[in-house]
């Protein structure tokens, strides 16, 4: 079966510590929610070194790495539990994580005959912490320059005590340097490690990595990057991954809508300080609504919506509420909800993260919980403040295109749509519109190639224009 193991937070913090790899993809949640991911990632050599680790633990003996080839397949999450997998053929290990069924990481690894010596030319502390660069696409492509090699003992025995007893320091050296040159140098902030291979010489003496980026292919945002030093040679490739997608602002927005036209509505967007949710409320606040929106991570994000929306006429107001936590109603919202005409749900976590092999019950419960148990929880909480309110739940076109990657959220989407149906059949005061909307341009659809175009609010207002204008039993049934 293998060993289990996870990242934890704290190990996360000690090996960006360890490495001098303080990219905020993998410490910063407010930035990763925006991100590709949705959360914070662990780093790629972190994940690598472990698998190592692991190989190593039941070794008497020091070993000299020959070569090492690293291929990082998906992400790994902080407390996602992996099981390593370890296979040889001939002189190769085969090392791999898993979670579940999906091959998150995997590493092909050999050693050579020889002995090294611990007085090898390394710096033996932490790296310096030093400010992560973001490079333009132009930047990179023409990217050079040399690293020294830190490796701190207490540290490397702390994370790893099996490569701490058994592994040069200069080899463990030179992988941490790799991930302070994707990480911190290039492509930097914008960073994600793909592919790492090196191959070190049979005589470890120590020098500086050196490295230059021998090509940029701007169609899939990926970088290739030599690295050389006295003692190795190899090759890294990352991506540059895209900018989180900004939202139109309110001045843009007002432009599309008329002044008066949702004057009638007191509408609650539940998610609403990004994305979708953002546009919607934006969208509402300049057709003359009286908006409340919530918002679980991001309050300076939505203090400024708010700011910005006010700037302007428009009445809004933020209001923190987690979906998970769906017994505790936001008192704020208690005396808006008395008065609240239309509820608008964006509730979501990640969404491009399933496999295209296998159905991942970990990841189907995260997104039931979301689209299914957090929305019925608040409609039933909002039914004991208000009898009658008309509810904007967004469904997806991906149920019809059956697209394999994304099968956990098309089940759980296709529920949350059954669900609405027998909330309008139990509470004959409340409507339910669940549009299945195509792909639009938000920080979920981000991605290395070009994604959708077409801006949220320019999509959601003909949806939201249907919605506010329809009343009673059956309104919707020709356009759902």
């Amino acid at each position: 079966m293998g060993e289990h193991t996870y990242f934890s937070s704290e190990e996360q913090s000690l090996f960006a510590k360890f490495s001098g790899d303080y990219n905020p993809l993998h410490l910063d949640s407010l930035l990763t929610r925006r991100a590709i991911m949705g959360e914070p990632v662990v780093h790629g050599v972190h994940v690598c070194l472990r698998l190592l680790n692991y190989l190593l633990v039941q070794s008497d003996e020091l070993v000299n790495i020959k070569s090492i080839r690293a291929s990082f397949q998906k992400p790994v999450l902080l407390n996602e539990m992996l099981t390593i997998r370890t296979a040889t053929e001939g002189d190769v290990y085969r090392l791999e994580a898993i979670s579940g069924s999906v091959l998150k990481c995997f590493i092909l690894l050999e050693f050579q005959n020889c002995v090294y010596s611990r007085s090898t030319e390394v710096i033996r502390r932490c790296p310096p912490i030093e400010a992560c660069v973001k490079q333009e696409h132009e930047e990179i492509e023409s990217s050079s320059g040399v690293l020294e090699i830190f490796c701190d003992a207490s540290l490397c025995a702390q994370l790893f005590p099996n490569l701490h007893c058994k592994v040069s320091e200069l080899q463990i050296g030179a992988l941490l340097a790799m991930s302070r040159l994707v990480g911190m140098k290039s492509p930097g902030h914008n960073s994600i490690l793909a592919e790492l291979s090196v191959t070190f010489d049979s005589c470890l003496i120590g020098g500086e990595l050196s490295y230059h980026v021998t090509q940029f292919d701007s169609r899939f945002s990926l970088a290739s990057i030599e690295v050389r030093s006295s003692f190795l040679s190899g090759r890294i490739k990352a991506f540059y991954r895209p900018d989180p997608r900004e939202q139109l602002d309110y001045l843009n927005i007002k432009s599309m809508v008329d002044e008066n036209e949702f004057s009638g509505q007191t509408a609650l967007v539940i998610g609403g300080s990004r994305g979708l949710g953002e546009a919607t409320a934006k969208l509402l606040s300049a057709g003359g609504a009286t908006v409340a929106f919530t918002y679980n991570q991001g309050e300076e994000k939505a203090q400024t919506i708010v700011s910005d929306v006010s700037r302007y006429g428009g009445q809004i107001s933020c209001h923190y509420y987690n979906v998970l936590d769906a017994c505790t109603f936001p008192t704020d919202l208690s005396s808006f909800v008395v008065s609240m005409s239309h509820m608008y749900y964006f509730a979501t976590p990640s969404i491009f993260v399933g496999s295209a092999n296998d159905l991942s019950p970990v990841l189907l419960d995260k997104f039931i919980r979301f689209y299914v148990h957090g929305f019925y929880k608040f409609v039933e909480v909002l039914r004991m403040k208000t009898s009658k309110f008309s509810i904007f739940y967004p469904s997806t076109v991906a149920i019809e295109e059956n697209n394999v990657r994304m099968a956990e959220y098309i089940i759980a989407k296709m529920a949350g749509e059954q669900l609405g149906k027998l909330i309008e059949v139990r509470h004959s005061g409340i409507q339910v519109y669940s549009p299945r909307l195509q792909r639009l341009a938000t920080d979920q659809t981000q991605g290395f190639v070009s994604g959708p175009s077409q801006d949220a609010a320019s999509a959601l207002l003909p949806l939201i224009r249907e919605f506010s204008s329809k009343r009673g039993k059956g309104a919707w049934d020709a356009i759902k």
